[in-house]
């Protein structure tokens, strides 16, 4: 479990380059082998960056690092050179974690902003910087700083026309702490009970949105712990405190439920549930969610998905009107060749 964002070590070096090796093999599933293949930076370099107070790793409950992030000063912003999260460890808020300690630097630095390169297509780079409070700069705002970070970029392989660069702005004072992130897991079975109860607060809460239940409460919770736990996927995302404060079930390629409890909606958690979805069916989702529900819809139009199917809910037990969602991820890019 994730336990601090602390500076890099010297002992932490070696490390950080295997986490980026592992980070890239993702980007083979979008025909990106050039990216996955790429070496990550130098002991040499990652050493600079550790001298110069600009480098620093999520670091697990025993202390080894899980995930890193580099920073430079390009055009009077702190540029996000990279930033990687092990695999086995995404989806946990990490990234979020070491962004923010990103922020709390250049704010120390009087900066004003943050920036970053990315790919646009792919859906743990783009969709979730946005989500962060980035915005993509027009040709016309960058600086010549940043401009230089693109032609390097291109000259190492990098197809412009697929990165976008990324800006946040910044309050001037420094952030006095840096958030704890949400950790994402799959349940276990002394979950169940805590995440029925969260599904339950949900339910009746969006009353004023959606239907309400058919089933009373203790049919619920016999429902989650005879069939949701033993026989489809129950994901959990936990309060640093070790509350469940959110949960998704997946069957198939199906969202059957996404739900956070009440106190703690707005702040990222369905996006962190609906992206671990993502990364473990990179091939593509699907969910039902009811047509009154219109904060849902929004929620699933922001992250990619796109309505195809309408029905009057004769299929659904509560009989209501409701709307079938498909998320896909974007083409791969064309092959093309040696240049």
């Amino acid at each position: 479990m994730f336990e601090v964002v602390r500076a890099v070590r010297d002992e932490d070096l070696p490390v950080l380059r295997e986490i980026e090796r592992a980070a890239g093999q993702r980007f083979r599933e979008f025909g990106l082998d050039q990216v996955a293949d790429d070496e990550p930076a130098s002991i040499e370099q990652l050493a600079d960056y550790a001298a110069g107070e600009r480098a620093w790793v999520a670091a697990d409950a025993d202390g080894a690092p899980v995930g890193y992030i580099l920073v430079d000063a390009v055009d009077g912003a702190a540029h996000i050179e990279q930033v990687s999260v092990t695999p086995d460890h995404q989806g946990r808020g990490l990234g979020r974690a070491l962004v923010e300690q990103a922020a709390q630097w250049a704010a120390s630095q009087k900066m004003t902003a943050l920036t970053l390169t990315t790919f646009s297509h792919i859906p743990w780079n783009r969709p979730l910087y946005e989500h962060l409070g980035f915005r993509v700069l027009a040709d016309e705002e960058l600086g010549p700083g940043l401009r230089a970070v693109r032609e390097i970029e291109a000259t190492h392989g990098l197809d412009p026309a697929l990165r976008v660069v990324m800006r946040r702005e910044l309050d001037r004072a420094p952030t006095a702490t840096v958030p704890a992130p949400i950790l994402v897991r799959q349940a276990q079975s002394e979950d169940v009970r805590s995440a029925a109860e969260v599904y339950l607060r949900s339910r009746h809460a969006a009353v004023a949105a959606i239907p309400p239940l058919v089933h009373d409460d203790g049919d619920v919770r016999a429902w989650f712990a005879e069939t949701v736990f033993p026989e489809s996927e129950l994901w959990i995302a936990e309060h640093p405190s070790g509350t469940v404060i959110g949960l998704m079930v997946l069957d198939g390629d199906f969202v059957d439920q996404l739900y956070v409890d009440p106190r703690h909606t707005g702040v990222g958690v369905g996006s962190q549930l609906l992206g671990v979805a993502q990364s473990l069916r990179p091939a593509g989702l699907q969910l039902w969610t009811f047509q009154s529900n219109d904060g849902a819809r929004r929620f699933y139009d922001r992250h990619g998905f796109v309505a195809v199917e309408w029905t009057d809910g004769a299929g659904n037990e509560e009989h209501a009107p409701d709307v079938r969602y498909v998320w896909k991820p974007p083409p791969s890019p064309p092959d093309r060749g040696a240049p």
